[in-house]
Parts: C-alpha cells; structure tokens; sequence
C-alpha cells in the first residue's frame, strides 16, 4: 500500500488522472438509520468525506455524539449523520453524485 502511495496515480496520454483502486463500501445502509451508531471513520465514508470534516461537524455543533465507545471515542447516531452531510451539502449548494 505505501509503494502504492509512493507511486502516485496512472496518467493517460491525455495527462488526466485516473483511480487506481476501487473503494469497497464498508458502511452498511441498509440497516435502520435512527438506532444504528457509527464511528468517526465509518460516519466519513457514509458521508463521502475525511474523517477530519465529522470531527469538525462535531467542534462547531452540526453533529451530536450521543455514545463513546469501549475506548471513548464518540460514536454519532446514523441519521444524524446522513442530516449533517445534507445540510453542508445544502448550504455549500453542492449536488449529490448520480449513480450510472
């Protein structure tokens, strides 16, 4: 993985980047939302962001951690999540990504 990094991404001929791996969805969506908790890394790839941008959320207020976990890091309620997530989205104006 770090001679992965160390590599950097494959370019074409045309010089534009492209993804060398694909991510595999960890975070199950399926399951119900409003009693399901999530930790910090699971909340950022349900929201498609770093890790850093679910701490901010929970700095300035837009995320409520409800639980700790064994270790005491904070757990966030799902649905709070996915609502954090839209708003920024929202506020920013961005569009969500359409599925193929």
């Amino acid at each position: 993985m770090l001679a992965d990094l160390l590599r950097g991404p494959a370019v074409t001929d045309a010089g534009a980047f492209l993804h060398t791996r694909e991510v595999t969805p960890v975070v199950d969506l399926s399951v119900d939302l409003t009693t399901t908790y999530w930790t910090v890394a699971e909340a950022a790839e349900a929201a498609q962001v770093d890790p850093n941008v679910v701490r901010n959320w929970k700095y300035r207020g837009r995320l409520k951690s409800d639980r700790t976990d064994w270790r005491g890091k904070p757990l966030f309620l799902a649905i709070d999540v996915i609502r954090a997530e839209r708003a920024t989205r929202a506020k920013a104006r961005r569009v969500y990504p359409v599925a193929a």
